[in-house]
C-alpha cells in the first residue's frame, strides 16, 4: 500500500536500477555527444537485415531492457536493433525545465531531481485508519533508501545515456513505424504475409518500417505501450477494465521542506503527494470521472485549497459538500467562500486550530503533510485508469514486457516496477539461453519460462492492488468501520508493516 506511481513521474526499488545498470550513469550538461552505433542510425535499405534481439519502443521499458542488454558483457556478441518512432538522440539530449526547481547543480545526471524516501503515511478518510511506515531505515528494512521518486524524463534520458556511455556497437536504432509483421521461413527463404504462432523453430518475425527498411530477428521484445500494435499482430488477446476513474497529476510547492510521501483513500479515489527536493511535491489525484472536469477547469488557487482539504478534513461529508458546489466549469458558488469554510472547518475539528494534526479511530495523532502554498502553471494534467492484462506474455519468437503486457492502477507505485522486473526476468533467462547455448528466441528455454513466472506474478500483484482498490472504495459503515480498526492495529506492529514493505522492495 506504498504512495502510488504517478504520470511523469516513476517510485522505483533501488535494486531494480542496480540490476539493470542505469544508476552509476554520469553525463555533462548539454548535448549529448553521440558516436558510433548512434551516428549510423540506418538509412533506408531494400536489403533485409537480420538480429539476434528487436526492441519494438524505445520509451522507458523497451529504454531500460536494452540498457540492461548493454550493461553485461554475455549480451555483447549480441546484435541488437531498436525501433521507435523518435530519434534516441533527442531523448539522451533531455535537460530539465529552467524553473525554480532548477539548483543549478547539473554538472552529472541530474541526482538532485531524484528523490530517496523512506518514510509514508497513508490514511482512510472514512475508516479514519492509519499506517505509518516512517521509520523503515531505523526498523531493519534496508541501511538505505528503500525507494525513489525519478521523473520519468529524467530516468528515460538516463537509459539512453546509459547506452551511449557503454559504447555499445552491437545496438543499431531504427526511427521509424512498424507498418507491417510477417514470417520468414529461412529453411525455405520464403516470406509468408501472415504471422504465426505455431511457426517452425527456424521461421523468424520479419517486420516492415515506415522508412522501408526491414528487419528479421530470432527475438523479438515487444516494449509499444499499452496499445502494442506487436501484441496485435501476433494475436495475443488482452482483457481490459475501465476504473471510471482519471489519475489528476500536477507540480506542487509545499510551504516547507519535506522527505515523506503521503497518501489518503477517499471514497472517489485515493489522493497521494510524493516528495521532491527543495519543498516541491508531484500529485496524482485519483478520482471518480464525474468529478475531473471539476477538478481541471477550477483556478490553481483553488485546487491548491481543496488539495489542503482533500488531507486535513476529518469528515468526508464535508469535503464532499465542497466537491458537488464546484460547477463544472470550474466557478464556485457566490455563496462559497473557501478560505472562510477551510478555517472554520480545522477551528471545529482542533481546538488550537492546528493544520497539521488530525485523529485517528483510535484517537492518535495522525501525520499531515506540510501546507500546500503553489503549483506549477499548466502541469495539471489527467489521465484514464484502467486495469489490463495479456492473455499470455509471449507468441513464437515475441516477449511482451511492461505496459504491452500488462497496467494496474497506480495505488500501489507498482506498475512501473513490474514492468522493470519483467526485464530483469527476461534477461536472466537470455543469460541462461545464451550460457547453455540454446535458442534464444525459444520457447521452452526462454519464453514460456519467462510467461510462467512473470504472469503468475503480475496476475497476483494486479489482484492485490485492484482489491485494496475495491475495498477501499466501499462506503459500508461496517466495512469501513472494519478497516479503519485494522489501519490502526496493523500500525502498531512494525515487524508487520516491515515485512509489508520487504514484499514489494524484493
Amino acid at each position: 500500500m506504498l504512495v502510488g506511481w504517478v504520470y511523469g513521474y516513476s517510485p522505483i526499488k533501488r535494486r531494480s536500477v542496480h540490476k539493470l545498470g542505469i544508476w552509476k550513469i554520469r553525463c555533462p550538461v548539454g548535448n549529448v555527444v553521440v558516436k558510433g552505433y548512434l551516428s549510423a542510425i540506418k538509412t533506408r535499405s531494400d536489403n533485409p537485415i537480420t538480429y539476434d534481439v528487436t526492441i519494438i519502443g524505445a520509451g522507458i521499458a523497451g529504454s531500460c531492457f536494452a540498457a540492461a542488454l548493454g550493461s553485461f558483457e554475455i549480451f555483447k556478441n549480441l546484435k541488437i536493433a531498436v525501433v521507435d518512432p523518435n530519434d534516441i538522440k533527442d531523448v539522451a539530449n533531455w535537460i530539465p525545465p529552467t524553473d525554480s526547481f532548477n539548483t543549478g547543480a547539473w554538472k552529472y545526471t541530474y541526482a538532485d531531481r531524484v528523490m530517496p524516501y523512506s518514510k509514508v503515511v497513508v490514511t482512510d478518510f472514512l475508516g479514519q485508519g492509519s499506517l505509518n511506515f516512517a521509520d523503515l531505515i531505523s526498523e531493519g528494512v534496508s541501511s538505505e533508501h528503500p525507494a525513489f521518486l525519478i521523473e520519468n524524463s529524467n530516468l528515460h534520458s538516463a537509459c539512453a545515456k546509459a547506452l551511449i556511455h557503454n559504447n555499445n556497437s552491437n545496438i543499431t536504432f531504427f526511427q521509424g513505424k512498424v507498418v507491417n509483421f510477417s514470417s520468414f521461413d529461412s529453411s525455405n527463404s520464403t516470406t509468408s504475409h501472415n504471422y504465426s504462432d505455431n511457426a517452425s523453430s527456424l521461421t523468424f518475425p520479419q517486420i516492415l518500417l515506415s522508412s522501408n527498411q526491414t528487419i528479421r530477428s530470432k527475438l523479438v521484445v515487444a516494449a509499444d505501450g499499452s496499445n502494442s500494435l506487436i501484441r496485435r499482430y501476433a494475436n495475443i488477446p488482452s482483457s481490459s477494465l475501465s476504473y471510471n476513474q482519471f489519475g489528476l497529476v500536477a507540480n506542487l510547492v509545499f510551504d516547507q521542506l519535506n522527505q515523506t510521501a503521503f497518501q489518503r483513500f477517499l471514497p472517489t479515489g485515493p489522493i497521494a503527494i510524493l516528495p521532491l527536493s527543495n519543498g516541491f511535491a508531484n500529485l496524482v489525484w485519483s478520482i471518480d470521472s464525474h468529478y475531473v472536469d471539476k477538478l481541471k477547469n477550477v483556478s490553481d488557487i483553488t485546487f491548491i485549497k481543496l488539495v489542503n482539504m482533500a488531507f486535513r478534513y476529518q469528515n468526508y461529508s464535508d469535503f464532499e459538500y465542497i466537491l458537488n458546489s464546484i460547477h463544472h466549469d470550474g466557478s464556485l458558488p457566490e455563496s462559497l467562500d473557501l478560505d472562510q469554510e477551510f478555517n472554520w472547518r480545522i477551528n471545529s475539528q482542533n481546538q488550537n486550530g492546528s493544520f497539521s494534526t488530525l485523529i485517528n479511530s483510535f484517537n492518535e495523532p495522525i501525520q499531515l503533510p506540510p501546507l500546500v502554498m503553489d503549483i506549477t502553471p499548466n502541469s495539471r494534467q489527467g489521465f484514464p485508469l484502467r486495469i489490463s492484462n495479456s492473455k499470455k506474455y509471449y507468441s513464437s519468437r515475441i516477449a511482451l514486457i511492461g505496459d504491452a503486457a500488462h497496467t494496474m492502477h497506480p495505488l500501489a507505485g507498482m506498475g512501473f516496477n513490474s514492468g522493470v522486473t519483467d526485464s530483469i526476468q527476461l534477461c536472466s533467462l537470455l543469460k541462461n539461453a545464451i550460457l547453455t547455448g540454446s535458442d534464444i528466441g525459444s520457447k521452452e528455454y526462454v519464453l514460456k519460462p519467462y510467461n510462467d513466472k512473470r504472469y503468475s506474478q503480475n496476475v497476483l500483484l494486479q489482484a492485490a492492488v485492484d482489491h485494496t482498490f475495491l475495498l477501499f472504495q466501499s462506503q459500508n459503515k461496517m466495512v469501513t468501520c472494519s478497516r479503519g480498526i485494522l489501519m490502526n492495529l496493523l500500525n502498531k506492529f512494525p515487524l508487520i508493516k516491515n515485512n509489508i514493505v520487504k514484499s514489494i522492495m524484493y
